[in-house]
Parts: structure tokens; C-alpha cells; sequence
């Protein structure tokens, strides 16, 4: 990740709608693939680059347990309690929890973003402190996807 490929902004998260509420260091992350093409009668001198694709994904830090909060990010909540197992058993496309996702900064100096489709997941691995007096942070992350068949549009930032 570079610099040019990160944003840590203060503003708010809406998902579906939702309002994420307080939030922390949201990053939009933009890993993008490209395969050079050599021309082997140059001596495999690079003559052109063919763009592959890219990946879009933001990471922030949920700061609290609101429940609409976390019943956006994980797969199994109920009256705002995480349950394991849950309904949603291994197999489940999380595609199928997949909504729009909307980052407004609180400064106009700085860009926002719209994902058309976004997959919510928490971190792999969640510590929760049980301490008082200490900011309860959920680390989380939506993956941009592509809305439908549609051949542009599915990510949009900037000023």
C-alpha cells in the first residue's frame, strides 16, 4: 500500500442505508494488477503493460457496539448479540449481505467514496478488551463488488 492508495479521513460510514456510527482510521485500499507484454525480438524489451484488474476495499475501525453496527459486519447476530453458530453456517456467500457502501468526510478538502455492492467482514482475529476505560475498537472491512452486470460505476471516488 502506498500513500497515493490510502485515506485516513474523519467523516462517516453509511452501509445499506445504516448509519455505521462512531468510527476510526477509514482507509480506501486499491490493489490493482497489471502484466507487462515483452517483445522477445527486442530482447524481451518491455513494449507495452496490460491492465488486469483491481480490487477496492475500505478498512475502519468500528469504535463501540452499536448494534445495527454489528449486525452489518458479522454473518450471525441477533438482538444485537454475535451468536456461533449461527443461521448462517460455513458455505455462505456473503454476497448475499452485500449493500451499498458511502464514506461523507467532515471536510469538503477531502475525497469520499460510493461502493455500489460492498461484502462487510470483521478481521479474522478480534480482541475485545473487557477493561474499563478502554476504547472498544472492531476492526472491519468491506470488499467492492461488482453491482450485477453492470460494466462500470460498481466504485466512484474523489472530490
Amino acid at each position: 500500500m502506498s500513500a497515493l492508495d490510502a485515506l485516513r479521513v474523519p467523516g462517516s460510514v453509511s452501509f445499506g442505508g445504516t448509519d455505521l456510527g462512531l468510527i476510526r482510521d477509514v482507509q480506501l485500499l486499491r490493489t490493482a494488477s497489471q502484466t507487462p507484454i515483452e517483445a522477445e525480438e527486442f530482447g524481451i524489451e518491455i513494449v507495452d503493460e496490460l491492465f488486469v484488474g483491481a480490487v477496492y476495499r475500505v478498512g475502519l475501525a468500528l469504535r463501540g457496539f452499536l448494534s445495527t453496527s454489528i449486525a452489518a459486519v458479522f454473518p450471525n447476530v441477533s438482538a444485537g448479540f454475535v451468536q456461533f453458530p449461527g443461521a448462517k453456517k460455513a458455505g455462505w456467500f456473503r454476497s448475499q449481505d452485500a449493500a451499498a457502501l458511502v464514506f461523507t468526510p467532515k471536510d469538503s478538502n477531502y475525497p469520499g467514496f460510493t461502493f455500489a455492492m460492498a461484502i462487510p467482514r470483521a478481521a479474522e482475529e478480534i480482541e475485545v478488551s473487557m477493561a474499563a476505560r478502554t476504547e472498544h475498537l472492531i476492526l472491519c472491512e468491506f470488499l467492492a463488488i461488482r453491482e450485477g452486470a453492470a460494466p462500470t460505476g460498481s466504485v466512484s471516488w474523489g472530490l
